[in-house]
């Protein structure tokens, strides 16, 4: 709800920054001014309505199939995220029977996950734009991707210490505030993630940022849904300390692996990749 509503008041409030749709702003009133058909961009295209429609829809997945920087990156995504959904799904479990806490209170425990993306937003936006600055000046002034990804590789450190720290508290019941300081550690390394990889994304498709987060979405979607189907068999058997500690193995896997690999395969991923190459002539 919160969502939509952000999402509605920012249709109508916020202004247009994507190039393309004002460049074909400015050549429709050229258009309009002088009466010139003529007056086109490099961004124009004959395709109706519909066809339109169709390939917004189906461009998302084909990149999932054709475009490995894009996989790559929504691989990343999307088993982090359903392993914050899988954690988030034992919660109210957790604080309503360990706990015995009555639902109104057990739900004041997402503050701590709420002011983990607050705060990891402000701060994590200054860290990004500070650190692009340094290597795009060690870089001779050229800005790459990757340069925008070294943040990302504290997923795989946060991530891990938040599931730890709340599986291991809870399974001997300690005070409700070390489980709670757990998944503040983990929502932000969780927020870096959910920030970062369309970052990425933006600037390595350029033009086709919409599909390219499209798909990301999609694998974030079918992960959150898919992984806390087997939750409650997991911490039936394993408990919530063994549990997590698996869950905090994977992260830290994949939260360190998966940076330091687009680090330094991201530029022969975008080379490979021809919506990449596309969006670079395009935006050149």
């Amino acid at each position: 709800m919160l969502g939509a509503l952000v999402s509605i008041i920012g249709f109508f409030t916020l202004q247009e920054t994507n190039t393309p749709v004002l460049v074909e702003r400015k050549a429709a009133r050229k258009r309009q001014e002088t009466g010139d058909a003529r007056w086109h961009t490099k961004f124009t295209t004959q395709n109706s309505l519909r066809q339109e429609v169709i390939q917004g829809i189906f461009r998302p997945c084909i990149f999932l199939v054709t475009q490995p920087v894009v996989l790559v990156v929504c691989i990343f995504q999307g088993l982090m995220f359903g392993c914050q959904y899988l954690f988030l799904s034992s919660f109210s479990r957790l604080f309503g029977e360990e706990y015995g806490q009555s639902p109104g209170i057990s739900g004041l425990h997402y503050f701590s996950m709420i002011l983990a993306f607050v705060l990891s937003g402000i701060v994590g936006g200054k860290w990004v734009d500070w650190q692009y600055n340094r290597l795009k000046e060690r870089n001779n002034g050229v800005g790459e991707p990757e340069h925008k990804l070294p943040l990302l590789i504290s997923t795989g450190i946060l991530m891990p210490a938040g599931l730890l720290l709340y599986g291991w508290t809870a399974q001997y019941h300690l005070h409700w505030i070390l489980p709670d300081l757990g998944m503040f550690i983990l929502s932000w390394g969780t927020r870096f993630t959910l920030f970062l990889c369309p970052l990425y994304l933006a600037d390595a498709v350029s033009v086709y940022t919409a599909s390219a987060s499209s798909a990301g979405i999609m694998f974030r979607g079918a992960f959150a849904f898919t992984f806390p189907l087997f939750a409650p068999s997991m911490y039936d058997h394993l408990g919530y300390g063994w549990g997590n500690s698996i869950l905090a193995m994977i992260t830290f896997v994949v939260g360190i692996t998966a940076p330091l690999l687009l680090i330094r395969y991201g530029a022969s991923l975008r080379e490979r990749s021809s919506a990449a190459r596309e969006g670079t002539r395009l935006m050149s």
